[in-house]
C-alpha cells in the first residue's frame, strides 16, 4: 500500500509539478528568448529609420506634409490593429499582468501578432514609448500558445502564461534575475515555490536563447549599461537619502497623474475614436520630435547620455516635463508600446537634475553618474511598487554595485517604496490595469458565492501548498478538512504553506463576472466533480 502511494506521488510530482514547471516552461521560454531577440532587433532597426527620417525632414522641412500624412498613417494602421485584437492597446506590461492573474483572456495568434505589428508602428512613427511591455505581451502569448501542446491541461495555463511573462520581461530588460522577480514580486506579489520553478526555468531558457542569438548575429543584448560609477563614501550616506525621497515623492505624482490622466481620458474623451485621437497624437509627437530630438523614441539612448554629460539644471526640467507628458498622453491613448523604458528615462532625468542641483549646493560632480543611478531604482521600485526587483534589476545593468553603493540602492529603494506610499498606494501597472477592467467591466457587478470541493485523486492540486495554487482572481480558500478533522477551523487561507491531499474537503469564497468560467478553473484545479454555488449570504454550517 505504502509503495502504491509513494509511485502515485512521484506519478504526481512528474505531471503536475515537473512537466509544467520545467519542461513546458522551458520550451516557452526558449521560443520566447528567440521571438523576442528577433523582436527588438526589428525595434532597433524601425528606430534607426525613425531617426533618419526626422532628421531628413528636418534638414528639408518643404517635405513636412509628407511627413505628417506617413504619421497619420501609422496612426490608423495601428488603430486597425487594435480594433482587430484590443489586447495590444495601451501598456503591454499591466495587460499581460492581468492575463497572467486570470483577469483577462488571451487570444493567443491575434495578440502575439497584433503586438507584433501595433508597436513597430508606433517605434516608426517615433511614440515615446518602448518595446518592453509588448515584449511580455509577446511572453504571455507564447506561454498560451505551448499550454495548447497539452490539452485538457488548463490548470497549468496560468503557470506557463507566467513562464512566458516572466521570459519576455528578461529579455526585453537584458535582467534575468529580475525577471523572475518580476513574476514574483510585481505580477502574482506573492513568494511561490511554484511559481518560482516557472519562472526560473522560462528566464533561464530565454536568457540562454537571447545571449546565444546575441552572440551570433553580434548584437549586443543589453537594455542600458550604466558601466562603472563612482563609489560614494560613508560620510555621504545623506545623498542616497534624499534621492529615495524625492524619486519616491516623484513617482507617487507621475502614478497619481497617470491615473488622473486616464480617467480623464475615459470620461471625456472616450467616445472620441481612436481614427481620431491616434493621428493627433503621431502628429503631435511628430512635430515635437522634430525640433526636440530627445522627446521622441524610447529614449533608452538618453539615460546613457545623462550618466555621461552634464547638461543645464533648466534644460534637464524643460525635458523632464516634455516627456513626462507625452508619455502620460500616448499611454492613456491606447497607443501600443511599454511603459518600461519610458519609466527608467524619466527616473534618469530627475537624477540628472537632482545631481545638477547637489552639484550647485556643493556635491562632488564625480557622483553625478551615482545619483543617477539612484535616482532610476528609486523612481523604478516606486512605480512599480517592487523594490526588490528595482534593486535587482539596477544590481543586473550597473558595473560595480557592491559595497557602500549596494547599501545606497537599497536604502534608496526603501525610501523610495515609502515615500510613494504616502503619495500613490496604487502602483503604475496597477494603474493601468484598473482603467482597463472598469472598462471592460462598467457598470456591472460581480457575485460574491461560495462552494464546497473536493481535491480529487492525481488533480493538479494534489501536493501543493496552497501558496503555490494560481486560484481564480479573487478567490479565497476557507476551512479545509481532512478526515473529518479541520485542519484550518474558521480561519481564511489565502497563501500559505498547508499542503493538499486527495480527498480532503474545501470551502472557497469567490467574487466573479463569469460563473462558469470560475467553474471551470475549480474544476481544472481540484479535479472534475459537480460545483454548486451559494450565495455568500445563504450559506449555512
Amino acid at each position: 500500500m505504502g509503495r502504491l502511494h509513494h509511485k502515485s506521488s512521484v506519478r504526481d510530482s512528474i505531471v503536475n509539478t515537473l512537466i509544467p514547471g520545467v519542461a513546458v516552461s522551458g520550451l516557452t521560454g526558449l521560443a520566447v528568448g528567440v521571438c523576442v531577440f528577433f523582436y527588438k532587433w526589428g525595434a532597433d532597426a524601425l528606430h534607426r529609420i525613425s531617426d533618419q527620417l526626422y532628421e531628413s525632414v528636418r534638414a528639408h522641412l518643404v517635405y513636412l506634409p509628407l511627413f505628417l500624412l506617413g504619421l497619420i498613417a501609422l496612426a490608423c494602421l495601428m488603430n486597425l490593429i487594435i480594433k482587430w485584437e484590443p489586447a495590444v492597446a495601451g501598456g503591454g506590461i499591466a495587460r499581460a499582468e492581468g492575463v497572467m492573474r486570470g483577469l483577462f483572456p488571451i487570444r493567443v495568434f491575434p495578440t502575439f501578432f497584433g503586438a507584433i505589428g501595433a508597436s513597430m508602428t508606433g517605434f516608426l512613427g517615433g511614440l515615446p514609448l518602448g518595446s518592453e511591455g509588448p515584449s511580455v505581451l509577446i511572453g504571455t502569448s507564447l506561454g498560451g500558445m505551448f499550454n495548447r501542446l497539452a490539452p485538457g491541461k488548463r490548470a497549468w495555463r496560468r503557470y506557463t502564461l507566467t513562464a512566458g511573462g516572466a521570459a519576455g520581461f528578461a529579455v526585453a530588460t537584458g535582467a534575468p534575475l529580475a525577471g523572475v522577480l518580476f513574476a514574483l514580486e510585481e505580477t502574482h506579489r506573492k513568494f511561490s515555490p511554484m511559481i518560482l520553478l516557472v519562472a526560473t526555468s522560462g528566464v533561464l531558457c530565454a536568457s540562454i536563447a537571447n545571449v546565444a542569438l546575441g552572440l551570433t548575429f553580434k548584437v549586443d543584448v543589453t537594455l542600458i549599461q550604466f558601466g562603472t560609477v563612482a563609489s560614494l563614501p560613508f560620510s555621504a550616506i545623506w545623498i542616497p537619502a534624499v534621492v529615495g525621497i524625492v524619486t519616491g515623492v516623484a513617482a507617487g505624482l507621475f502614478n497619481r497623474i497617470a491615473l488622473a490622466v486616464g480617467t480623464i481620458n475615459a470620461k471625456q474623451l472616450g467616445r472620441i475614436s481612436g481614427f481620431i485621437k491616434l493621428p493627433i497624437l503621431f502628429a503631435a509627437v511628430g512635430l515635437i520630435g522634430l525640433f526636440v530630438k530627445e522627446a521622441r523614441g524610447s529614449g533608452s539612448h538618453l539615460i546613457e547620455t545623462l550618466a555621461s554629460q552634464a547638461f543645464p539644471w533648466y534644460l534637464l526640467l524643460a525635458l523632464l516635463a516634455l516627456r513626462g507628458v507625452l508619455v502620460l498622453v500616448s499611454s492613456s491613448s491606447g497607443a501600443s508600446g511599454g511603459m518600461f523604458i519610458p519609466t527608467l528615462v524619466i527616473g534618469a532625468l530627475i537624477g540628472a537634475l537632482t545631481a545638477e542641483l547637489l552639484i550647485l549646493a556643493g556635491v562632488d560632480p564625480a557622483y553625478r553618474s551615482m545619483i543617477l543611478v539612484f535616482a532610476v531604482c528609486g523612481f523604478l521600485g516606486g512605480c512599480m511598487r517592487a523594490p526588490v526587483t528595482a534593486i535587482v534589476f539596477t544590481l543586473e545593468v550597473t558595473a560595480n554595485l557592491t559595497g557602500l553603493n549596494l547599501l545606497y540602492v537599497v536604502i534608496v529603494s526603501f525610501l523610495s517604496y515609502t515615500a510613494t506610499q504616502f503619495v500613490c498606494s496604487e502602483s503604475l501597472s496597477e494603474v493601468l490595469l484598473s482603467r482597463m477592467l472598469r472598462s471592460r467591466d462598467g457598470e456591472k457587478t460581480p457575485e460574491i458565492l461560495c462552494c464546497d470541493l473536493t481535491v480529487q485523486a492525481h488533480s493538479f492540486v494534489v501536493g501543493k501548498a496552497v501558496r503555490d495554487l494560481l486560484m481564480p482572481p479573487n478567490s479565497l480558500i476557507g476551512r479545509i478538512a481532512r478526515e473529518g478533522k479541520d485542519v484550518r477551523q474558521g480561519k481564511m487561507v489565502k497563501s500559505g504553506d498547508k499542503k493538499l491531499h486527495a480527498g480532503d474537503r474545501l470551502s472557497v469564497q469567490v467574487q466573479t463576472y463569469d460563473r462558469t468560467g470560475t467553474e471551470q478553473e475549480l474544476t481544472a484545479l481540484f479535479g472534475n466533480q459537480k460545483v454548486e454555488f451559494r450565495e455568500l449570504n445563504d450559506r449555512t454550517d
